[in-house]
């Protein structure tokens, strides 16, 4: 399993999740966006596990107070979901 397999992705995913749930949302922050990119490259920025990533970016980015990159990461959330018809 290379760095840029969608199974690396998933494994980087799930420790941000934990990371969050320690407080760490900078360290999470960070996974879950490299978890995104590497979808992204695979051809997979409109699925349904990369926009639960995105959701939780977005969810992410709202503690921190990062509130207009996460409104344009639910605009995204909302174009994604548009373009694989998928709800």
């Amino acid at each position: 399993m290379g760095l840029g397999n969608p199974d690396y992705a998933n494994t980087m995913y799930l420790l941000a999740k934990v990371l969050s749930q320690q407080g760490k949302g900078k360290d999470a922050e960070a996974l879950i966006r490299e978890s995104i990119r590497i979808l992204e490259e695979a051809g997979l920025g409109e699925s349904p596990a990369c926009i639960q990533r995105m959701k939780f970016l977005s969810l992410e980015l709202v503690k921190s107070k990062q509130l207009a990159e996460a409104e344009n990461l639910q605009r995204k959330i909302l174009h994604n979901l548009e373009l694989s018809k998928v709800c």
